[in-house]
């Protein structure tokens, strides 16, 4: 932690009395905050390319990079999206809290705001003239399970893909620090160093330099900006092929956030892992650029795996999941005939059209009824707590239908304590199980957080509530996860039963 403050250097109570007051406040413990609220109505990313398209692109670039053109393409997209009017400072403190990372930053100008958890530092310049530049390239996904995340660090590590991706930037930063370095001072400090952060695992290098006497500082950024790691190298000629390939501008996406001191120091980071908010008819448009490093080697399928990974910290934040081939909320789109299925989507939906006992929405069905239906893969006791708020609190008027349920037995025993706290016995409100061919009776789908495993349902309203997982174990644990989904279910009944 940094505290800065700004003076003549002359003696100042006033000031030294605020540092006294701030230290003190930094060293004292605070209670943590409650979890900040997601956005409602959630955002719906669409993506700029399909992941076809964006293939297509990584084999294109491969081309040139065949030609001799280039050796390695940064090559970029983008997830926009369209919401209510979105505090930007409260989007950016959940990104905060849930990627903590050591160059996040929040900039707020008129009618637009960046917020970023960057872990990438662009370029560093100290007040006694040492440079210092670290980029990233290599990513692997976080795991909840401690063995195989281990694993995916050392995938990562071992990697002579991702190696070769950093260790060509690594010569390219070389390059830019020498034009205003002292000669021979140039060194790689750190080579294909792992970090860990809460969603990914990185790959990071560090060059370190010291600065000629008589070199002007700006001069050292310009000639570093943009970031090689954003680039590819070699750079000029990299960046007219993205130009080419990405068809649109960037922004601020790619480019740099940091400080510029009296003193001479500065330090920037490379503006990645962050959301652009643009207040936009009484509204907010969100802009999210992801990308990869794309050389010979790559493979265009993994390439868009790293995208989705990559996108993941900034939109599970937001309580939204990556757009793939998603119908947004609102969009009316005719329902294909016939209805394409994902192979795993059987492996969803049970066979048993048994309703379980007790008085649930199967008795109470009519087609007059919009229906609901719940998806999850992974904790079918967070759909059927969502099930049971949903049928309890419009007392019947809606019907819901689930692909998660399981006997009341096997839920987990602190759900069913919260949810007997609000008055609501989950074995009584109990969904009807569905087939296959009852998919098409829903009117609203809501898988809950199950991302690339969930089943696709074209044609239909679609909703992907991503929750936090719990904090500890118990009943304690599961009430901000019961509170989260009630105050969703609350917005959903007074969507689909208006007045």
């Amino acid at each position: 932690m940094f505290l800065l403050t700004l003076s003549d250097g002359r003696p100042d109570a006033e000031l030294g009395a605020w540092r006294a007051r701030a230290r003190e406040a930094l060293a004292t413990p605070a209670p943590a905050p409650p979890p900040l609220p997601l956005p409602v109505p959630v955002p719906r990313f669409a993506a700029r390319d399909s992941r076809e398209e964006y293939l297509a692109k990584v084999r294109r670039a491969q081309a040139e990079i065949a030609e001799g053109n280039t050796y390695e393409v940064c090559l970029t997209t983008s997830l926009s999206a369209r919401t209510d009017a979105l505090d930007p400072l409260g989007a950016y403190l959940r990104l905060r809290t849930g990627s903590p990372a050591p160059f996040a930053s929040f900039l707020r100008f008129p009618g637009f705001a960046v917020a970023s958890t960057s872990p990438e530092r662009f370029l560093e310049l100290t007040a006694d003239g040492r440079m210092r530049a670290e980029p990233i390239k290599g990513t692997r996904g976080r795991s909840a399970d401690p063995a195989t995340d281990a694993l995916l660090r050392e995938e990562l590590r071992s990697s002579e893909k991702d190696r070769a991706e950093n260790i060509m930037i690594v010569d390219l930063l070389r390059n830019d620090l020498s034009h205003h370095a002292v000669p021979g001072s140039v060194t790689v400090s750190r080579l294909c160093d792992i970090e860990t952060y809460a969603t990914v695992h990185q790959m990071v290098s560090t060059i370190d330099a010291r600065l000629r006497p008589g070199s002007a500082r700006a001069g050292v950024v310009a000639s570093a900006f943009p970031a090689g790691s954003m680039t590819g190298a070699p750079k000029i000629s990299t960046m007219a092929i993205l130009d080419g390939l990405e068809e649109a501008p960037r922004g601020p996406y790619s480019g740099a956030a940091g400080y510029f001191s009296l003193t001479g120091a500065t330090d920037l980071a490379v503006v990645i892992r962050t959301l652009v908010l643009r207040e936009h008819d009484g509204g907010t448009h969100l802009t999210l650029g992801v990308g990869g490093a794309i050389t010979a080697d790559s493979d265009p399928a993994e390439e868009w795996d790293e995208v989705r990974t990559k996108a993941r910290g900034v939109l599970s934040a937001l309580g939204a999941g990556f757009p793939g081939d998603r119908v947004p909320i609102g969009d009316p789109l005719p329902l294909p005939d016939p209805v394409p299925t994902r192979p795993d989507q059987e492996t969803l939906m049970t066979t048993d059209t048994t309703p379980p006992a007790g008085p649930g929405p199967a008795d109470t069905a009519s087609a007059a009824k919009p229906s609901v239906l719940f998806v999850c893969v992974h904790n079918a006791g967070r759909s059927q707590m969502a099930a049971a708020y949903l049928h309890h609190l419009s007392e019947g008027r809606i019907e819901v239908l689930s692909a998660g349920s399981r006997p009341a037995s096997q839920v987990n025993p602190a759900a069913v304590e919260a949810m007997a706290e609000e008055g609501i016995d989950i074995a009584a409100e109990t969904p009807k199980i569905l087939t296959t061919d009852a998919v098409e009776a829903s009117d609203v789908v809501v898988t809950m957080g199950c991302g690339d495993e969930c089943p696709y349902f074209p044609g239909k309203r679609y909703e992907d509530w991503v929750l936090d997982d719990p904090a500890g174990k118990g009943v304690e644990s599961v009430r901000p996860i019961r509170d989260e989904i009630k105050r969703r279910i609350q917005h959903l009944i007074e969507d689909l039963l208006p007045g």
